[in-house]
């Protein structure tokens, strides 16, 4: 999920000094207790030193040097809000912490400027279901910013079209486990059937055709007869 934005390059004023020695000393046993003893009061003093000189870097800044200098802050902060949102709603399919790209600031100080969040956006094989809740994470995290970037959307896009074919999975897994569930139970039904009845159903049929061709030449041998015949002898 990148969302790396273009922004003018901001030339530093602050540049940190380096020193050179020309002549090692081999430090003695007490110079080397007082360095151990001393180095966490070097260390805050350092850091106390680099504070002040970019206070005072600042203070020489000019107007426009400032304004660029407050857009980088703001800017670090977007940045680094939007990939955590990411990361808030990823869950367990955050493949990658948030990676920053930087720049350094007037007063020397790294700021962030973009920045991306890996994400597991695969299928899961063979789960439809799975698949279906995986998808909706996802595109819950790429929209969870609060303005989500081009790449967030296409990856929000992808998501909503897996959602889709795993809800069609799914779909088709009901209709056939249901007429599996009818074979089934025909089957059952067949099986518990008594023979009798079977073959009682299977002579219903033949039975009933004879019966009906039976009545059927009684009534045209009675038609020839005179009992049936003796009344169209005769004129009204």
């Amino acid at each position: 999920m990148d969302i790396h934005s273009a922004i003018p390059s901001i030339p530093s004023r602050f540049v940190p000094q380096t020193t050179t020695s020309t002549a090692p000393v081999k430090p003695t046993a007490n110079d080397a207790a007082a360095s151990s003893t001393s180095a966490p009061s070097t260390t805050t003093e350092a850091r106390a030193a680099a504070r002040t000189t970019a206070t005072a870097a600042v203070k020489t800044l000019t107007p426009d040097e400032l304004a660029a200098l407050q857009f980088l802050k703001q800017r670090d902060t977007e940045v680094r809000a939007h990939e955590q949102a990411h990361m808030a709603v990823g869950g367990r399919y955050i493949t990658s912490g948030a990676n920053y790209s930087y720049q350094t600031g007037a007063d020397g100080v790294r700021y962030a400027i973009g920045g991306e969040v890996g994400i597991d956006t695969s299928p899961v094989d063979g789960d439809p279901a799975a698949t279906l809740d995986k998808a909706r994470i996802v595109r819950q995290a790429a929209l969870a910013p609060a303005e989500p970037s081009g790449q967030d959307l296409q990856v929000a896009a992808a998501a909503t079209t897996m959602e889709t074919n795993a809800a069609q999975d799914l779909r088709t897994l009901a209709q056939l486990q249901q007429k599996k569930q009818e074979t089934e139970l025909a089957q059952s039904r067949a099986a518990q059937t008594p023979t009798t009845e079977r073959d009682a159903a299977s002579t219903t049929a033949p039975n009933a055709d004879l019966t009906a061709r039976d009545q059927l030449t009684q009534r045209i041998s009675a038609f020839f007869t005179g009992a049936a015949f003796g009344n169209f002898n005769q004129f009204a």
